[in-house]
């Protein structure tokens, strides 16, 4: 528990020291190479998922993914859904420092939106000593990086979850409390990277911040008291 806390402290420094000025073209006109340039794309799966929802996998040892698994639980989305995976290999990438790739770039697309449940993923990697992984979803038309909740890693995966693989549908230009998404379907896809940080520096973050509490304690904090409702609920 205190390693999954550490890594959950050091995610947000990570993903602050990625979002710089230079994260965006300067102006009308101009262009400004790719934050992340990958090699050629590979489509390793293509699945339809019905509403009573089902399981992927990537079992072919020719892959840089194989034993990729997405599972989508029932009922997720009111319709059937075509998912498709691909990668590929990572030649560059110009974020800061910190930001270390152990994956290929991981595409997901089903079509866009919300799921109604959440859909874990778990995700093949090879994790060196010394070193805790950290999830990204990244968004190659504004090329900025968003962190990817985890549930579970060890030395050879990491799973993670989301109600959505729609990253680039998204609109540009809005706050993050009002998203709106593309209406078209093949713009909407999310792109996936593992990235690893060294111990000693979640180490060094975590003894700033020792501990993370809500200072709320059971029993001593509750409200000992029936919640009646509002007065439009009497009403």
């Amino acid at each position: 528990m205190k390693t999954f806390l550490r890594v959950l402290l050091v995610t947000p420094f990570l993903f602050i020291s990625s979002c710089t000025k230079d994260s965006n073209p300067i102006g009308p006109g101009t262009t400004t190479p790719p934050k992340i340039e990958i090699g050629t794309e590979v489509t390793v799966a293509t699945q339809a998922i019905s509403t009573s929802g089902g399981r992927i996998s990537v079992t072919s040892s020719d892959t840089l993914i194989n034993g990729l698994e997405l599972m989508v639980p029932k009922n997720s989305y009111g319709d059937a859904r075509t998912f498709t995976i691909s990668y590929a290999p990572i030649k560059s990438q110009q974020f800061q420092e910190f930001f270390r790739p152990i994956s290929p770039l991981i595409t997901i697309s089903n079509g866009g939106g919300y799921a109604d449940s959440m859909m874990v993923m778990r995700v093949p990697i090879a994790l060196p000593n010394g070193a805790y992984p950290v999830a990204f979803y990244y968004d190659d038309q504004n090329q900025t990086l968003e962190p990817v909740p985890m549930l579970a890693f060890d030395r050879k995966s990491v799973t993670i979850m989301s109600k959505h693989f729609d990253v680039s549908g998204v609109s540009s230009g809005l706050s993050k409390s009002y998203r709106v998404f593309s209406s078209d379907p093949l713009s909407r896809y999310a792109r996936l990277i593992i990235t690893i940080v060294n111990k000693e520096i979640v180490d060094a973050i975590a003894l700033k911040e020792p501990s993370i509490t809500t200072g709320y304690s059971p029993g001593v904090d509750d409200w000992e008291f029936v919640n009646y409702g509002s007065y439009l609920v009497q009403e």
